[in-house]
């Protein structure tokens, strides 16, 4: 499907950009370190959790389009709590295409969300522009994941953040 809206349009590109830094990370974490966490002093996310989290909170906002609500929350998915990598980038990237077929469909754009940052229900594309600040909060955590890890900064990542 093609995306015609202008602000659709603006929102996967900008985040697809922040996605792709986030998924290639997690490509290039070896399967052996999804266990990783960042520190140990006190109760710390995995690099596998952290994956875990963003399908559960893009999910979260795809439920959010049909129920015409946005509970967070409500995307827990115990059923990929032992599930590896290859299934965890498997499920990012099927919610990824159900995202672009939301953006795609002129009639799901025109679809209002109730949120709780306003009294009265949002487009649902403004609603989704809180998934792409969450996505650039995980392009920041997944830098102190690299650090802690000894990953070297890539070309995509460089070239976004520096």
């Amino acid at each position: 499907m093609e995306i015609t809206n202008s602000e659709a349009k603006r929102f996967w590109r900008l985040f697809t950009l922040y996605r792709g830094i986030n998924h290639e990370f997690f490509e290039l974490v070896p399967e052996e370190q999804y266990e990783t966490a960042l520190t140990t002093l006190h109760k710390s996310d995995s690099v596998q959790d952290n994956l875990r989290h963003l399908i559960e909170v893009e999910g979260c906002y795809l439920a959010a389009v049909d129920r015409g609500e946005l509970i967070f929350g409500q995307g827990k998915r115990p059923d990929l709590k032992s599930a590896v990598k290859e299934e965890l980038l498997t499920e990012l990237d099927l919610l990824d295409n159900k995202l672009c077929n939301i953006l795609s469909n002129q009639k799901m754009l025109n679809k209002r969300v109730q949120v709780r940052w306003s009294k009265t229900p949002v487009p649902v594309i403004r609603m989704l522009w809180g998934l792409n600040d969450h996505e650039v909060l995980h392009n920041g955590l997944n830098i102190a994941f690299m650090d802690v890890l000894g990953i070297a900064r890539f070309p995509k990542l460089k070239a976004t953040w520096g």
